[in-house]
């Protein structure tokens, strides 16, 4: 009896303890971004898409709050300094914008789930195709928990 005790000791020993309540770490289960650019006519200017798939529950917060505040991040978006590029000075998001009153701040809010698309105009200096570089900051929410998942690291080449 005594071994039976011993032995069902140690198969429960040997077994990682699972955090009870935790979010995933990997973006990947979360959220898919894909980037694609779109040359604007025969111009040296391009249309870049940053496409981001949210799967059902969770949410980012809008570039456009009600009241600006650090603890709603929205997705920034970062270029990698380049002396062959130009860069607009906006970024445009379109989604299914939904207002609500946030459960924990009591502050009106703005967030987007599904799909989401963010886009910018980047202009090259030079005929020759030039990579564009950088990386997407963000957090993802559901219910009250928002986590932030590692920087997205992007390059595309504009032919």
């Amino acid at each position: 009896m005594l071994l039976f005790f011993f032995a069902l000791f140690m198969l429960c020993a040997n077994q990682p303890l699972q955090p009870q309540n935790t979010v995933p770490q990997a973006d990947t289960e979360r959220v898919f971004w894909s980037v694609s650019a779109s040359q604007i006519g025969g111009s040296n200017a391009y249309v870049v898409f940053f496409d981001a798939e949210i799967i059902e529950g969770w949410y980012f917060y809008s570039l456009s709050q009600e009241k600006k505040s650090e603890d709603l991040p929205p997705p920034a978006i970062t270029f990698e300094a380049n002396p062959q590029l130009s860069f607009s000075a906006f970024i445009n998001e379109i989604g299914d914008p939904k207002k609500e009153i946030d459960a924990i701040t009591k502050t009106p809010i703005t967030t987007l789930s599904g799909k989401v698309t963010y886009n910018t105009v980047v202009t090259k200096k030079t005929k020759t195709p030039v990579s564009l570089q950088g990386y997407i900051d963000y957090s993802i929410c559901t219910k009250g928990l928002c986590t932030k998942p590692p920087r997205k690291t992007f390059e595309i080449v504009l032919n």
